[in-house]
């Protein structure tokens, strides 16, 4: 037997809509985290940017927006992403968007090694927000800005902090990696499971005259990585110089810590 269920045409058409528009917006969110996980920063900012010339709502504008200011950090945009990042918080979003974003500020200033303004921006973020989901992250961004600093005894005290407050979080496993170094600055060029590699690249620095050394470390899952390092220098400014020697070299490099 057949039920036959009478709908009002108009009800009916603006529920079809309504329905088609919600989905379109999931549909288009989706495209755009979807292309940020790949790594295609590009395609991010396009499909974000489009999403928010739609006039979405507030929520969904925060969203995009953040994911705009994602991309754009992938693509080495720091005063680009920061503006978007800023949009966000006028927005008013969740308060855990509203965290993400301004984590995100933080990010953008130590990515282009303003870390004065890095540290700045995450003392007051944890002064504003001291009951954040994301305290453990922020103090750890506080540590790293002063190590960067060569604020050893101040990024010491926030490190240990973590450690105190969030013994079992991800970032207290990169404190204590932190805590355990000595205090000098390094350029990494490389990180391996496999020993051996590690140890090749070593030779090879060695064989072009460059002080590399081997460090083993553990990841949270207790995993064991090589990682190779040149130089054990007193300044930024001296590991900045030979980041760019190693870097003319061919090699990847980042400053550690």
């Amino acid at each position: 037997m057949k039920i036959f269920m009478h709908v009002p045409q108009k009800l009916s058409a603006m529920s079809v809509l309504l329905i088609f528009l919600v989905f379109s917006g999931f549909t288009k969110m989706n495209d755009i985290e979807t292309a940020i996980i790949e790594k295609d920063f590009k395609t991010a900012k396009s499909l974000a940017e489009d999403f928010v010339s739609q006039n979405p709502s507030s929520l969904d504008a925060a969203k995009a927006k953040y994911y705009l200011g994602l991309s754009e950090l992938g693509l080495v945009q720091y005063e680009s992403a920061r503006t978007a990042f800023n949009q966000v918080l006028e927005l008013n979003p969740s308060a855990s968007l509203y965290d993400k974003a301004w984590l995100g500020i933080i990010d953008s200033f130590g990515m282009e090694e303003k870390f004065e303004d890095d540290l700045v921006q995450a003392e007051r973020f944890l002064k504003e927000r001291p009951h954040s989901e994301f305290l453990s992250v922020i103090y750890l961004k506080i540590g790293r800005a002063n190590l960067k600093l060569s604020r050893w005894s101040k990024a010491e005290d926030y490190l240990k902090k973590l450690i105190h407050e969030f013994p079992k979080s991800f970032e207290a496993h990169t404190a204590r990696q932190f805590l355990s170094e000595k205090r000098f600055f390094a350029i990494q060029v490389g990180s391996f499971l496999d020993q051996e590699r590690a140890i090749a690249l070593v030779e090879e620095l060695k064989n072009k005259g460059e002080y590399g050394y081997l460090v083993e470390t553990q990841d949270h899952e207790g995993r064991a990585f090589y990682r190779v390092r040149v130089g054990q220098l007193k300044t930024l400014d001296e590991a900045h110089d030979m980041r760019q020697r190693l870097s003319e070299q061919g090699y990847p490099t980042h400053i550690y810590p």
